[in-house]
């Protein structure tokens, strides 16, 4: 694994230490949405979430760890050559 490869809890300090549901897509330019989220919690697929009263909310270490955990490096796909 490449030791400069990009990870989400880098970003830890850039962020506020929680993150209302609500706001998610604002920092995740839309990488997350509120709606994916609450799917997600409702199936148990998410991260903890904090709840206060109808309102979501994830501690962002939390959110940031659970992220890299799902992130997948892709390689760029080779073309075959095909030989006449």
């Amino acid at each position: 694994m490449d030791t400069n490869a990009f990870t989400f809890i880098s970003l830890k300090e850039q962020l506020p230490p929680i993150i209302p549901r609500k706001n998610i897509e604002k920092f995740f330019g839309g990488l997350l949405t509120e709606r994916s989220m609450a799917n997600m919690a409702w199936r148990g697929e998410g991260p903890a979430q904090i709840k206060v009263g109808r309102n979501a909310a994830y501690e962002t270490e939390v959110l940031l760890r659970w992220l890299d955990s799902r992130t997948k490096e892709e390689k760029p796909k080779v073309k075959k050559e095909t030989v006449a």
